[in-house]
């Protein structure tokens, strides 16, 4: 339904569809201090849950409760 007719003369998608260094650029330059923010988040939490394991079982299933 995106590579219709209708859509390629208005939004010109065909001619778009090739690859884009400047652009794909950018998306790194923006894209990935995000995206190590968020793993490095759910890598500490990853790690707290571990390291709260290793201490009982109890406390590793209290930890986890919701």
């Amino acid at each position: 339904m995106l590579f219709t007719g209708e859509n390629d003369r208005i939004y010109a998608v065909r001619k778009h569809r090739q690859f884009d260094p400047e652009l794909f650029r950018r998306l790194l330059k923006f894209g990935m201090p995000g995206a190590l923010h968020f793993s490095m988040d759910v890598f500490g939490f990853t790690f707290f849950v571990f390291m709260v394991g290793r201490i009982g079982k109890l406390e590793f299933a209290v930890s986890n409760m919701e």
